[in-house]
This record gives C-alpha cells, structure tokens and sequence, in this order.
C-alpha cells in the first residue's frame, strides 16, 4: 500500500518539475526580450509579471 501511495506523488513531483522549468524558461526569455529592446514591455508581460 505504501509503495502504491508513492507513485501519485512522484507523476506529481515530474510534473511539478516540469511546470517550474517552464516558468523559468519564460523568465529568463522575458528578461532577454527587455534586454533586447530596452525596456519595451507588452501590456501582457506586465501582467504576468505581476502575477508572479
């Protein structure tokens, strides 16, 4: 039953993992866009920023 119960959360934990890497590969892209056109921010990127 133990061993049962372990594999749920590990599918959860891969997919936890996945979610995070996502948001960073966003982050980081986000970051490079401002870079690269000094400061110029889409309403929608200012929206997500403020969500996170």
């Amino acid at each position: 039953q133990g061993a049962a119960l372990m594999e749920f959360p590990t599918h959860l934990k891969s997919l936890e993992t996945a979610a995070i890497t996502f948001v960073w590969a966003f982050y980081i892209a986000y970051n490079m866009s401002l870079f690269a056109f000094k400061g110029f921010q889409p309403a929608v990127l200012n929206y997500v920023q403020a969500i996170c």
